[in-house]
């Protein structure tokens, strides 16, 4: 090191803030900085390495590098260290990591699914990377599920979760079959959907009608009441009118879900393609459900936002449709396609930034009123 560039450094010392207006320090003193850091991790520096540099009081923060080479990647190559392709992934990087994602997880990917993996840290490149080459992170599943012949050689499996047709969950459950060697349970499927393996079964009963549909469908026998006993069709409506007597109303779901002796509502459900196709066997008066139209659903997504100052997760959605509020997840999904595309309808991005830009300057405004105020108050005279 040189002496001037020692001067340079006693000179330019890191200061725990810089403030508006201070002079940047000289190039060559951050590309020391730079490199001394790079020796001692024995690579080259990643941006939370100078942000974690910083914070030990160690060279200068990532905001001044940014600000006087234009981006870290600038910054690294002044300083002659190698680039590595965490920093700058093209469009092929980002597919070969979105297809050995599905690889791993042994299934299509949706957009959560990938989301989840980059907060676990599973995914090696961030939304934002991701976002310079594709508009949204379906696209680029979809993008991966194409490109798998032109990256790999051949297609390994399908990368992009598609909507559930008879033939895929015909398929689905043929596949089942062979590994059981028998035809899967509603219960099975129900395990096999929480491990990411299987759709759920509601798929099977909304295309089919009822899970035991969807078996014979498949060309496969269905097992009834694998774990329960069995239970004839016309007894099963008989508890029904029964317990319509005795509650005095025509009974919901959750009045049957525990009531020992009783056939489970899953039951009833393969039984007869539905709950309140079962009400209506047994002559019961059905209380129906509230039906939306995309306006009222574009609106509660819309309300969900703002009251939360973020795009609603599905937690947060299965919450409000309990308190009639919004729509189901399943119904936004069969409705919109997908809930991305109910999100993109909704403008959640756009409504979320002017909500920022409302708050902003209503805090603006409150400083204004208190700068008034105190100029205005007599100064006290001792």
């Amino acid at each position: 090191m040189t002496a001037r560039l020692q001067n340079d450094k006693k000179k330019n010392r890191p200061k725990k803030k810089r403030n508006i207006g201070d002079p940047l320090p000289p190039k060559l003193v951050l590309i020391e900085y730079l490199r001394e850091l790079a020796k001692k991790l024995g690579r080259s520096p990643k941006v939370k390495d100078v942000r974690e540099a910083f914070q030990r009081g160690e060279g200068y923060s990532f905001a001044t590098y940014q600000e006087a080479f234009g981006s870290h990647l600038k910054a690294l190559e002044a300083a002659k260290l190698s680039l590595t392709r965490y920093f700058d992934p093209n469009r092929d990087d980002i597919l070969k990591e979105i297809c050995f994602l599905s690889f791993e997880l042994e299934k299509p990917l949706r957009a959560a699914d990938i989301m989840r993996a980059i907060g676990q840290k599973k995914f090696l490149y961030s939304t934002k990377a991701i976002s310079i080459h594709f508009k949204t992170i379906s696209e680029a599943i979809e993008a991966a599920d194409k490109a798998q012949e032109r990256l790999f050689g051949r297609r390994l499996q399908t990368v992009k979760f598609e909507g559930a047709t008879k033939e895929i969950l015909k398929d689905q459950l043929r596949a089942l079959a062979k590994e059981f060697g028998r035809a899967p349970t509603i219960t099975e499927i129900e395990e096999l959907c929480k491990k990411g393996k299987c759709y759920s079964p509601k798929p099977f009963i909304r295309v089919f009608g009822s899970f035991t549909k969807a078996v014979r469908a498949a060309g496969l026998k269905p097992i009834l009441n694998a774990k329960g006993p069995k239970f004839d069709p016309d007894e099963m409506l008989d508890i029904l009118r029964k317990l319509a007597k005795k509650m005095g109303r025509t009974p919901k779901v959750r009045d049957i879900e525990n009531i020992p002796g009783v056939p489970d509502p899953k039951t009833y459900i393969g039984y007869f393609g539905g709950f309140n196709k079962a009400l209506e066997k047994a002559g019961l008066k059905i209380t129906l459900k509230r039906s939306y139209t995309d306006e009222e659903i574009i609106q509660a997504l819309r309300e969900l936002a703002r009251k939360f100052g973020r795009r609603p997760n599905n937690r947060d959605i299965v919450e409000a449709s309990k308190r009639r509020e919004c729509a189901s997840d399943d119904t936004i999904r069969i409705r919109f396609g997908s809930m991305e595309r109910a999100f993109e309808r909704a403008n959640i991005e756009e409504l979320l930034k002017e909500e920022k830009k409302d708050e902003t300057n209503k805090k603006k405004e409150k400083k204004k009123i208190k700068l008034k105020k105190d100029f205005n108050e007599p100064f006290p005279f001792y």
